[in-house]
């Protein structure tokens, strides 16, 4: 972003400023939470740039760590305090 005087730029970064997405698929309030057989995923436009194997994402102000990546496929090792669903388009 350019400032209104056009002469400092503002850098707003998610995840660390690593990267940033949108989901793909959405996330219930129960994924992740009793890993089932296969393990919950999510899925984003692009997972390019996103630590790899594992790290976590905040999607909608929640924490969500992931144990892989795979594509553009995340898998789901942990949620945060208060789980919450995910809607398609989500900022990751």
């Amino acid at each position: 972003m350019v400032g209104a005087n056009g002469g400092t730029h503002t850098m707003i970064f998610r995840n660390g400023g690593v990267a940033r997405a949108l989901l793909t698929t959405a996330i219930t309030a129960s994924d992740g939470i009793n890993p089932p057989t296969p393990p919950a995923t999510f899925t984003v436009n692009s997972a390019s740039g996103f630590v790899t194997p594992a790290s976590s994402v905040t999607i909608d102000g929640e924490q969500i760590g992931y144990s892989s990546v795979t594509g553009n496929t995340f898998t789901i090792s942990s949620r945060g305090s208060s789980p919450i669903s995910h809607n398609i388009g989500a900022v990751v």
